[in-house]
């Protein structure tokens, strides 16, 4: 597979989460162990370090970023998972805005046993219908890069990093947060779940097999938390769905990496989410014609088929 699993993509071994030996800075984080194997991790201590070292005078952001937050995380966590490779374009810029960071570092801090708690009760919904254990989920605080992205999106952004690790961003000021976590947590377990039972390095991944991918995350957690209404499944109009889809017909099979990315997230050319709308449309049409099909059945089932069963022809 060329190309990563996104929002959502965006979560292996238990040795995979154990902090490297030589990660240049090790933090006492907090860490949750849940009943079946997960396991939930706070990360704001590495962040706390970063602003420690501002204040006391170094303003060398960038080497400051490298050696208390994306080297360590990156080394210490994600290093031997499925999709370690693009786990550095979730740390590509460093956090210039200190004071946000200091707030958005203490809202996680405050309501860690919150997150913790909801988190533990979405991975038991979660294993309702598929298996997947020793899931360990990283949490972040936001920053002010990502600041009104977050808000549209509910205040929660999740990236799957392979079979059993997940990292999630969280800014609590946005009051559907807690909400949007359980839907989030849902989505990025299929996902997860997928990985487990499909993923294939050498296997190259279309437009329709990300397309796919998303709609059964979305469909999913939407299963789960059917009160959740996601605006990335919303992004587009009917009339917008249907122009959208005659221009994509030619490019379904396409590995282009940059057609995948502006499809799925937007661009100049194209809708922001149009592919994660047209993905969930695609499987919720699908699954409508075949009520049979029960979750372990379409969850990894193959996206040309859930083209074929649906409406989208």
């Amino acid at each position: 597979m060329k190309y990563i699993i996104g929002l959502f993509m965006i979560v292996f071994l238990w040795s995979c989460s154990q902090p490297a030996k030589q990660a240049p800075y090790k933090p006492i984080v907090d860490v949750y162990n849940t009943p079946k194997g997960d396991k939930i991790i706070f990360l704001d201590d590495y962040y706390r370090s970063y602003l420690k070292a501002i204040k006391a005078g170094n303003k060398n952001y960038d080497s400051l970023y490298k050696a208390d937050i994306s080297g360590p995380i990156q080394s210490g966590y994600f290093s031997k998972c499925e999709y370690s490779q693009y786990v550095g374009s979730e740390f590509r810029y460093p956090i210039v805005d200190t004071t946000g960071l200091k707030y958005y570092t203490f809202a996680i801090k405050k309501n860690e046993g919150r997150i913790d708690s909801i988190i533990t009760d979405a991975l038991v919904v979660a294993n309702k219908f598929l298996k997947n254990d020793s899931i360990t989920i990283l949490i972040q605080p936001s920053n002010y890069y990502n600041r009104a992205m977050m808000r549209k999106m509910g205040g929660v952004y999740a990236f799957t990093a392979g079979s059993k690790q997940i990292l999630i961003a969280i800014d609590t000021t946005v009051h559907s947060w807690q909400e949007v976590l359980k839907y989030c947590v849902a989505h990025e377990f299929n996902h997860t779940y997928w990985t487990k039972m499909k993923y294939n390095k050498s296997t190259p991944f279309t437009l329709l097999d990300w397309m796919i991918l998303e709609g059964r995350a979305d469909t999913y957690a939407d299963m789960l938390y059917p009160d959740n209404k996601s605006p990335w499944t919303m992004a587009l109009t009917e009339q917008e769905k249907i122009d959208l889809w005659k221009r994509l017909q030619p490019n379904l099979q396409s590995e282009d990496q940059t057609l995948q990315h502006d499809v799925m997230f937007g661009s100049d050319t194209y809708p922001q989410w149009g592919g994660y709308t047209l993905g969930f449309n695609i499987v919720q049409s699908a699954l409508r014609n075949h009520p049979e099909l029960k979750p372990l059945e379409w969850a990894t089932m193959d996206p040309k088929k859930i083209l074929e069963m649906s409406n989208y022809k």
